[in-house]
């Protein structure tokens, strides 16, 4: 089991990103779900709110960007929340981390100037964090392309589903750690 998050083999800059939080040691979520993501599976984890779910799920992304080279165009990983208030705690968490890393961030909410969200995107952020309903407004009026993006993934899902896409739903317990297994889109 992982003790503290130098047992992950992060590159040194995550490690000082976590280091100026004041992070050392893993939460229990982080250490069954980040390892399993840096292997590169798909998973569906719920677990309470303040767990560390945001950084187990953005370490292992930022592992692998800062480990490729970035496309000359297109974002590289979308983020949904439902709210924008969550939507800047995401990136906030992702800024602080990755500041001594190149790695960017964009966020596109309701509430905000969509012309300001535009140029923000056309700044090529690596991680797109959005609230479903003004992401489909980008998407609609052609300001913003999903085309390259390689990882992604929901915040309350089930909280995004008036918004977007179903959420997932799972009949096994095998789920809660790795979506591989047969899952199923319903609608509510």
């Amino acid at each position: 089991m992982n003790a503290n998050f130098t047992d992950f083999d992060l590159p040194e800059a995550l490690m000082r990103g976590l280091d100026k939080l004041g992070f050392s040691e893993p939460t229990p979520v982080q250490r069954l779900v980040i390892p399993l993501a840096i292997a590169g599976s798909d998973l569906l984890v719920t677990a309470a709110t303040g767990s560390g779910k945001t950084i187990a799920f953005l370490l292992p992304m930022m592992q692998r960007f800062l480990a490729q080279p970035a496309p000359r165009q297109g974002i590289r990983a979308l983020v949904l929340a439902p709210t924008r208030e969550l939507a800047y705690q995401i990136q906030e968490h992702f800024l602080q981390v990755a500041s001594f890393t190149r790695l960017t961030a964009g966020v596109i909410v309701g509430g905000v100037s969509a012309s300001q969200q535009v140029a923000g995107l056309r700044r090529n952020p690596d991680i797109l964090i959005a609230t479903p309903g003004r992401l489909l407004d980008h998407l609609e009026r052609g300001a913003t392309d999903l085309g390259i993006w390689r990882s992604w993934f929901w915040t309350k899902p089930t909280a995004c589903w008036t918004w977007a896409s179903p959420p997932m739903s799972c009949g096994s317990s095998r789920c809660a750690t790795r979506t591989a297994s047969p899952c199923s889109s319903r609608r509510p």
